[in-house]
């Protein structure tokens, strides 16, 4: 991480986990700390608009100190970007789900990339557990009563498998294996 002062602000860069920096432009407005973030990634989507470098967001602080100064600098417009839009359409869990693994499998969320063994791992309980429950509902559907019946429905399951287990029966998933119990009731 380095950092360089400009009066009134700074600029910390940081290295990211997909080998690309940030810059983090912090500054004082009114009485107020603000930070914007920008990113050398190109097209970034965060509304950055991506391609930045340590020298251009320097000049860029600057820029936005000398609107600070003069009383026109405005947090969510700053640099002629909106604040990102909320999405037309809300996503199904399935769908967010997929976006969630690909990025912590790219390591772009995360403090690094998933391992292939943990991005398995993961895939298995989601096609095994949450999927099949809460795959094709949009997340805005979702909630503590939702999460308590699928909670309900995993420990019915569990009861079912160990009575199943305990009366004899060699229960086995698709590949084979032998299937445990994994809820308490």
């Amino acid at each position: 991480m380095s950092g360089g002062r400009i009066a009134g602000g700074n600029v910390t860069v940081r290295m990211l986990v997909d080998g690309t920096r940030a810059f983090e432009l912090r500054f004082k407005a009114g009485d107020k700390r603000e930070s914007i973030t920008l990113h050398q990634r190109p097209e970034c989507d965060c509304g950055c608009g991506g391609g930045w470098n340590e020298r251009a967001a320097r000049r860029e602080l600057g820029n936005v100190l000398a609107r600070v100064r003069v009383g026109v600098w405005q947090r969510e417009v700053e640099r002629g970007r909106a604040a990102p839009q909320k999405p037309k359409e809300i996503p199904t869990f399935h769908e967010y789900a997929s976006q969630w693994l690909q990025r912590r499998v790219d390591g772009v969320l995360g403090d690094r990339p998933l391992s292939d063994n943990t991005r398995n791992d993961y895939l298995w309980r989601l096609r095994g557990h949450l999927l099949p429950f809460f795959g094709a509902r949009r997340l805005d559907e979702i909630d503590r009563e939702m999460c308590l019946e699928f909670k309900a429905e995993k420990v019915r399951q569990s009861r079912d498998l160990r009575a199943a287990i305990a009366a004899g029966v060699d229960a086995r998933d698709e590949r084979n294996r032998r299937r445990y119990c994994c809820w308490s009731s």
